[in-house]
C-alpha cells in the first residue's frame, strides 16, 4: 500500500474510533444531552418540567442537559455524529431521514396530530386552499414550510411562495395573502400582532387528510440497543413531566418554569403567549388517546402507516421501513 493510500487508512479509521468514543462518552455513564427542536418555549414544556423538579435524577440519570437551537431543519444532524444522545423532531422529519439510511428510531410519540394550518386575510377572498393559486403566500423556512410545499403540491395548488424566517410582518402588513403557520404558535402571534380573527380565514391540512404527528423522542438505534435501561429511564421521567405540565392546576408552575427557560435562553416572548401554547399543545398530546398520561406517548401503525404514505404521494421518500423497525414501545 502506498503511503498516501496508508494515511488516507489511518485517518479513516481514526475518524470512526472517534465517533464510537464521542456516542459512548455521552451516554456510558449515565449522562445525556436532550435536544429541543427550536427555542425554550411551551412546546417542550414536559422536558423543562422533568429537569427543573428532579424527574431525570429520580430515575438516576446523573445528569441531563436540554439543548435548544434556533435552526429547526438541522436538529438531528448532532444525533447522527454523536454529539447528543437524543433529540425532539417531527414524526415526517424522522421518516425522511430514515429513508436516506439513517438508522434513528422513534422512543416516545407525544403530539398525537398535526399544527399546520394557513392563515389568510380574509377581505382578499380566500376561502379555501385552491384560492391561493397564484398568490403571494408566505412558507417557513423550516418543517412547517416543508410540509406547507408538500401539501400545496398534494394539493395541486401552486401559490408563488416566499420563504420567512421568524417575522411575519408580510402578512401584518398584508403584502401576502396567506401564511402558512402552526396552531399554537404563529396564529396567535398574529393575533397578539394586532390581527382580529374575525378579519382571518383559518385552513387546516388535516381536514383535507393531510394529517400526521409531530413532536417525537428519537435515538440512534445504536444508542437503544447499547443503553435500552437509560432509554427508558428518560422516556419515564420525561413522561412524567408532560403528566405534571399538561394539568391545568399546574400551569402557573409549568410557565413559570418556562419563562425562566427562555429568558436564561435570550428567547423573546411573554408569558401569555405560552400559556396559549401550553393549551393548545395539550390538545395535541391527548388527540385519540386521551387525558390518562399512561396512554400518552405511544405511536399507533396506523398513524405511521398514514404518514409513511403522505410522503410517497409528496414524493418526499422513496422507501420506508416497518413500522415494528421504526418504533419501540417502552414500558
Amino acid at each position: 500500500m502506498s503511503s498516501p493510500s496508508r494515511r488516507m487508512c489511518i485517518a479513516f479509521l481514526a475518524m470512526s474510533l472517534f465517533s464510537i468514543a464521542v456516542l459512548e462518552a455521552a451516554t456510558s455513564d449515565g449522562n445525556v444531552v436532550l435536544r429541543m427542536k427550536w427555542l425554550p418555549q411551551a412546546q417542550f414544556a414536559g422536558y423543562y418540567v422533568a429537569l427543573e423538579k428532579g424527574f431525570y435524577a429520580d430515575e438516576g440519570i446523573p445528569k441531563v442537559q436540554l439543548e435548544s437551537m434556533p435552526v429547526q431543519n438541522a436538529v438531528m444532524e448532532p444525533l447522527f455524529d454523536g454529539r447528543i444522545d437524543f433529540c425532539v423532531d417531527w414524526l415526517p422529519n424522522a421518516i425522511i431521514h430514515r429513508d436516506q439510511g439513517r438508522e434513528i428510531v422513534c422512543l416516545m410519540q407525544l403530539f398525537q396530530k398535526s399544527s399546520l394550518m394557513f392563515v389568510a386575510h380574509r377581505d382578499f377572498g380566500i376561502r379555501s386552499i385552491g384560492d391561493l393559486q397564484g398568490k403571494p403566500v408566505q412558507v417557513g423556512m423550516n418543517e412547517t414550510g416543508e410540509m406547507s410545499r408538500l401539501f400545496l403540491k398534494r394539493q395541486g395548488v401552486e401559490p408563488e411562495l416566499i420563504p420567512y424566517g421568524s417575522s411575519l410582518s408580510p402578512f401584518l402588513r398584508k403584502a401576502v395573502v396567506a401564511v402558512s403557520a402552526t396552531t399554537y404558535n404563529e396564529y396567535h402571534m398574529l393575533i397578539e400582532g394586532g390581527m382580529r380573527p374575525e378579519d382571518l380565514v383559518t385552513m387546516l391540512p388535516g381536514d383535507l387528510g393531510f394529517d400526521y404527528p409531530e413532536d417525537g423522542l428519537y435515538c440512534m438505534k445504536e444508542t437503544f440497543h447499547k443503553h435500552p435501561e437509560l432509554c427508558r429511564k428518560v422516556v419515564r421521567a420525561s413522561l412524567r413531566g408532560w403528566a405534571f405540565a399538561l394539568e391545568p392546576k399546574n400551569e402557573r408552575e409549568t410557565i413559570d418554569i418556562i419563562m425562566k427557560q427562555t429568558a436564561e435562553a435570550k428567547h423573546i416572548t411573554n408569558d401569555n403567549h405560552q400559556t396559549w401554547m401550553l393549551r393548545k399543545i395539550r390538545e395535541f398530546v391527548i388527540h385519540r388517546v386521551g387525558r390518562n398520561p399512561t396512554k400518552w406517548g405511544e405511536l399507533s401503525k396506523q398513524d405511521y402507516e398514514h404518514t409513511v404514505e403522505l410522503l410517497k404521494q409528496s414524493e418526499a421518500i422513496a422507501h420506508s421501513v416497518p413500522f415494528e423497525e421504526f418504533f419501540i414501545s417502552l414500558p
